[in-house]
């Protein structure tokens, strides 16, 4: 079980733990996946152009400036380090442009997501799921940004940061368009579902349940630079270990190969360093979560219930103390603590329950929920 503290939170009725496989939603009291209502995410955006220049490539163009300028530097005093220097801006430049993102241009038809003037269209039907991906959000004048992909029938499309709208409002609009699961409500939680049902009436009561997951991406430009630094690093060593060796009879001139072997030994230490940074971007908001398919969430004026892996219970509101959004791991955190990791964390007597972020809306979604169930 998910949770932080010295003891379990105080679950009003708790109903065991979730084996494997005996969680799997089924076709029966089938209630799918609410979509939420103009308060959340206006039709208002159908008709809007989500536009991005990709803007100034300020980091390529310093970099290749850099590569040049050593380069003629070496040449016009024919001094062969500034030429194996150039090497490292020249290899960061090359990947950098390698990764940029282009133009982006779309438009949200009443139909789906029409892409550049007169491109493929891709039906809100086709949508499957829109995730956040890397990056820490960005405030810009028109809302939060941050990149995003969207998985349908025909594959991935990467929506880029520095959009003329708010990445935020867009990701709760598409969300909001991809048609609901065939799925039911986790047995485990069908007849507290059906008794809030009863009392409030479908209309209150809401039930998220695991969405289609897109395979968790690193980051991009930081993981190039780390491979392009990794390889100059590597050709240091090399370069520097095979040439010093060959002139040992020249001590002078074997210091100076000797020292750039040791240069690529310091820059392979700090680029391994870049690279796990650029492992630890997205992690799977699935892992270490049992049968992650099973997990279902149910909020209702009364109570939250949930089953998600070892965790299974329901929790009245007057329990809860405090809502805490979570939205990246911080770098060299630990894994696996329910403090750290992405997703809802509402605080209960001694402990903290984890919802993580596997569900078919948006976790500004489903935190508006919690919040106005919770402060009603």
């Amino acid at each position: 079980m998910n949770v932080s503290g010295g003891r379990r939170p105080r679950w009003s009725t708790w109903r065991g733990t979730l084996n494997e496989g005996s969680g799997t939603l089924r076709v029966g009291n089938a209630v799918g996946a609410q979509h939420d209502g103009p308060a959340l995410v206006p039709d208002a955006m159908i008709g809007t152009r989500i536009e991005s220049s990709g803007g100034f490539p300020v980091a390529e163009c310093i970099l290749t400036a850099a590569a040049m300028t050593s380069f003629a530097v070496g040449v016009s005093t024919a001094n062969v380090h500034w030429g194996i220097f150039a090497a490292l801006p020249a290899a960061l430049a090359i990947a950098l442009w390698a990764v940029r993102s282009g133009r982006f241009s779309a438009e949200l038809t009443a139909e789906g997501l029409q892409l550049g003037a007169a491109g493929r269209l891709i039906p809100y039907a086709a949508m499957r799921a829109i995730e956040r991906t890397d990056g820490v959000p960005r405030n810009m004048a028109s809302g939060l940004s941050y990149p995003l992909e969207l998985l349908h029938d025909g594959g991935t499309l990467r929506i880029p940061v520095k959009l003329k709208v708010s990445s935020q409002a867009l990701h709760n609009f598409l969300a909001s368009r991809i048609p609901p699961r065939a799925m039911s409500v986790n047995p485990q939680l069908e007849d507290h579902w059906q008794k809030q049902t009863d009392t409030y009436g479908p209309d209150r009561v809401w039930t998220f349940v695991a969405r289609d997951m897109i395979r968790p991406r690193k980051r991009r430009r930081a993981l190039a630079i780390a491979l392009a630094g990794i390889g100059v690093s590597i050709c240091w060593i090399v370069l520097g270990g095979i040439i010093g060796s060959a002139v040992q009879g020249r001590a002078r001139l074997a210091d100076q190969w000797f020292a750039w072997a040791g240069i690529g030994v310091l820059g392979l230490l700090i680029w391994l360093l870049v690279l796990l940074f650029a492992n630890s971007g997205t992690e799977n908001p699935q892992r270490g979560i049992k049968n992650p398919n099973a997990a279902c969430l149910v909020v209702s004026p009364q109570a939250l219930a949930l089953v998600q892996g070892d965790l299974s219970g329901e929790l009245q509101w007057r329990e809860v103390r405090g809502i805490k959004v979570r939205r990246r791991n911080a770098f060299f955190r630990a894994y696996g603590e329910s403090r750290v990791r992405p997703g809802l964390h509402l605080d209960v007597a001694g402990a903290t329950v984890w919802i993580a972020d596997i569900y078919d809306q948006p976790l500004d979604v489903i935190e508006a929920r919690i919040r106005q169930c919770w402060q009603h």
